[in-house]
């Protein structure tokens, strides 16, 4: 069984919670109710609220089911949105590595070495070889456990390039759409059934982190 599950409550929950929880989980996944993942998840609502509220007038205007206490501070905590990008940055650093793997794989076809491809993120990065220690410490074995829903999130956005860097504003897009997050959410799980079968992705079912629907 996986270390936990995550369930993305979509259809209970009203703009812009589920998506954060998405992507607050996807940078913090091993760091249950802690602070800093549930700053960042404040943080996402009171940013995509406001958004929202200046990219579609109506939808400020009218009433709209969302918390008092996401307006009780004028402020928005930036450090809490930076750290979250940054690690959200080294998540999908990670899916850039899997995704060409995966795509292989669904389309039946031989999938290229996990080896190549992380050579080639890093060359693309310009970190030479003598940071493979570092690009594993911090970005692989970190990824590792969620790195199955950052590549969910990019297959579901059917879009030829994430935005880089992913800002928490490319996701405003996202945060507001619950058919793009179901689909990511379980286009998540049917990858990380897949990883197992990708050599040099196999990670024990126990370390990964399940993200689930409602």
């Amino acid at each position: 069984m996986p270390c936990e599950t995550v369930r993305i409550r979509i259809s209970t929950l009203p703009f812009p919670e589920p998506g954060a929880t998405f992507l607050s989980r996807l940078a913090y996944p091993h760091a249950t109710n802690s602070s800093e993942e549930n700053e960042f998840w404040f943080a996402i609502c009171q940013r995509a609220i406001l958004a929202r509220s200046e990219i579609d007038r109506d939808w400020g205007r009218t009433p709209q089911p969302v918390r008092p206490l996401f307006f009780m501070s004028n402020e928005i905590d930036g450090e809490a949105i930076r750290s979250g990008e940054t690690l959200l940055e080294r998540r999908f650093i990670a899916a850039s590595i899997v995704t060409p793997m995966i795509i292989e794989r669904l389309a039946g076809r031989l999938p290229p070495k996990a080896k190549d491809l992380r050579r080639r993120a890093m060359r693309s990065m310009n970190w030479g070889a003598g940071s493979s220690t570092t690009f594993s410490s911090r970005i692989w074995s970190q990824s590792r456990p969620v790195v199955h829903v950052a590549v969910g999130y990019l297959l579901a956005i059917m879009e030829p390039a994430l935005i880089w860097p992913p800002r928490i504003d490319v996701f405003f897009k996202f945060l507001a759409s619950p058919e793009l997050l179901r689909r990511a959410v379980i286009l998540s799980e049917a990858i990380r059934q897949e990883m197992p079968l990708l050599k040099g992705l196999r990670t024990k079912e126990e370390d990964t982190v399940r993200f689930l629907p409602d």
